[in-house]
C-alpha cells in the first residue's frame, strides 16, 4: 500500500542521503566505476540481495520476486557513472576525487534506487504477480556498452513483459569548460 512505502521510505531517508553523499564524495568516470559497483552490490548484500555483477563492466541488477511472480517486471534503473567536471560546491560531501563529479545526479538515482530495493525487499512479500528487476548501469550512449546490456537483458530479462521506464534528471552546481552551471544541490 502506499502508506507502507511511505513509512518504509521515511524510515530509510537518512541511509538514502548518506548512500548519496558517499557517492557524490567518490565518484567515477564511465568505464572505471569499480568501488561505485562494490559499493552498491555491498548495499544490495546487506539487505539481503544478491547482485548479479559485471554486465557490460562495472553494471549490477537483481531480481526482486514477489509472492506469486509472473510474466510482468517493473524494471528500475540508475546510471553509475561521473563527469569529468571540476565541483564548484562547498559541502562536506564535495568530490574527493579532483576533476570528476557527479554532475547530472546519477548519485542521487543510484541513492535512491538503493532505497527503493530496500522497501520493495521489506514489502517482498506484498508484491503479488510481479517481479522488481533492479539495474544499475553505467552510460549506456557508447555501442559497445549499448550492445553488452542489450544482449544481457535479451538473456535475463527477455521472459518478461515491461511497461515503459521514464527518467528522473537532476541538475547540480558545477564548472564545465570555464562556464559555471548553477542549479539546485542536495
Amino acid at each position: 500500500s502506499s502508506d507502507l512505502i511511505k513509512a518504509l521510505s521515511a524510515q530509510n531517508a537518512q541511509e538514502t542521503v548518506d548512500n548519496r553523499r558517499y557517492l557524490h564524495s567518490h565518484p567515477e568516470l564511465s568505464f572505471e566505476e569499480e568501488n561505485t559497483a562494490r559499493f552498491v552490490a555491498e548495499k544490495l548484500k546487506e539487505i539481503g540481495l544478491e547482485a548479479q555483477e559485471g554486465i557490460g563492466g562495472y553494471g549490477l541488477s537483481v531480481l526482486i520476486e514477489g509472492k506469486n511472480p509472473s510474466s510482468k517486471v517493473v524494471a528500475l534503473r540508475a546510471d553509475m557513472d561521473a563527469l569529468p567536471i571540476i565541483e564548484a560546491n562547498d559541502v562536506p560531501y564535495k568530490s574527493q576525487n579532483p576533476g570528476v563529479m557527479h554532475a547530472c545526479g546519477h548519485d542521487v538515482h543510484m541513492a535512491m534506487l538503493l532505497g527503493a530495493a530496500k522497501v520493495l525487499v521489506d514489502m517482498k512479500d506484498q508484491l503479488s504477480g510481479t517481479e522488481e528487476a533492479v539495474s544499475f548501469e553505467r552510460e549506456d550512449e557508447k555501442f559497445e556498452i549499448v550492445h553488452s546490456l542489450a544482449k544481457w537483458k535479451r538473456e535475463t530479462l527477455g521472459k518478461y513483459e515491461f511497461k515503459p521506464y521514464t527518467g528522473l534528471y537532476t541538475d547540480m552546481k558545477a564548472i564545465r569548460k570555464d562556464e559555471e552551471v548553477d542549479a539546485t544541490h542536495s
